[in-house]
């Protein structure tokens, strides 16, 4: 099961001294949801995981064939590059400087920055890579442009990292820019599919606590990565 989380961030104002403010109240729409509809996007180059030391050796022949290979190693100081390379003011987010550039990879837990992978599922991905020319079915899904996922579909790709969040009576919509795929998240409280009916994305169930939009998610297929 996995579990994407939206939270509703409640802005702070510039105040002269003396003054006071009324508390922030969160918007909501005519249903009484916490309104969080927009159009969102989430430009960032910092990498998902933090490299292996398997993975710095194994790579590292390979670095000069690809765009950034010449740029110096991140480390918690970095000096903020003075030109950014961009296709438009909307792609190109490699190329971007990373919004928090002490964070070495978005996995924070555990220290090591890595997801704990079990090792049939290690198997089964390098299984997959020995064959990689054998079938199209050993492609992932982003490369066959069905879908990047969930909770795949919210990190950062590169470009195309549009999000636009619709809300109608008892719903809340993701449209993704990429691959332009659409996460329809009900609110009734309704249960989840049967167990047997399985899903590219899975099946999405949402709740409020608070401001905060809570989904729980089931029944994936087998042939997402």
């Amino acid at each position: 099961m996995g579990a994407a989380t939206w939270i509703v961030a409640q802005p702070t104002w510039a105040q002269s001294p003396g003054t006071t403010q009324d508390p922030w109240v969160a918007p909501r729409t005519p249903d009484g949801q916490p309104d969080i509809q927009g159009v969102w996007t989430n430009f960032d180059s910092t990498p998902f995981e933090a490299p292996s030391e398997i993975d710095i050796g194994r790579l590292a022949p390979l670095a000069k064939w690809f765009p950034g290979a010449n740029q110096p190693p991140r480390h918690p100081n970095p000096e903020q590059p003075t030109v950014v390379r961009e296709v438009s003011g909307f792609a190109d987010g490699p190329n971007r400087a990373p919004r928090n550039t002490r964070r070495r990879s978005m996995v924070v837990d555990p220290p090591s920055g890595r997801i704990p992978v079990r090792e049939e599922a290690v198997g089964m991905r390098n299984q997959r890579l020995i064959h990689l020319t054998d079938t199209w079915m050993n492609h992932t899904p982003w490369e066959r442009c069905i879908t990047r996922g969930v909770p795949g579909g919210i990190f950062p790709p590169g470009y195309g990292a549009g999000y636009r969040i619709l809300q109608t009576d008892g719903y809340v919509v993701i449209l993704y820019e990429m691959i332009h795929d659409a996460r329809i998240i009900p609110l009734d409280g309704r249960p989840h599919l049967d167990n047997s009916i399985r899903a590219w994305n899975g099946d999405s169930r949402g709740r409020w606590e608070g401001n905060t939009l809570v989904v729980e998610v089931t029944n994936y297929n087998d042939k997402g990565t």
